[in-house]
């Protein structure tokens, strides 16, 4: 059983993110207003606090603050570590990202993301 509350997005963002005294760099995936993923060259001890600026599509950032829950295993390619982070703030730009991609997957319901929209995940049955 999925225990997700939020619908996740499936689309990456570069990102620059806090860990204590470190500035990393990565990038996030599974976008939902709850969680993301953060695939990153750099391991992370689960319940990190991370202190994350993602970078737009438009050129704007939205900052968030969150907690490394997991690591997702590695993956393929130069990206190897993927930390599945919990959200704890989230600023309005990140709001307003994830509002507007909610209103896109709504308004192209039925199309399977092949037109660049990022596709919903919804929650397991």
């Amino acid at each position: 059983m999925d225990r997700r509350k939020f619908k996740r997005y499936r689309l990456s963002l570069d990102a620059e993110f806090y860990a204590g005294d470190r500035i990393l760099r990565g990038v996030s995936s599974n976008l939902s207003q709850g969680g993301l993923l953060l695939r990153t060259q750099h391991s992370l001890s689960t319940g990190s606090l991370l202190h994350i600026t993602l970078f737009l599509p438009d050129g704007k950032t939205a900052r968030v603050k969150g907690k490394a829950l997991r690591n997702a295993g590695p993956g393929s390619g130069l990206v190897r570590n993927g930390i599945g982070v919990r959200l704890i703030e989230h600023d309005q730009a990140y709001s307003d990202y994830i509002e507007g991609l909610r209103k896109q997957a709504a308004g192209s319901a039925g199309d399977s993301g092949e037109a660049g929209l990022p596709g919903p995940e919804e929650k397991g049955a």
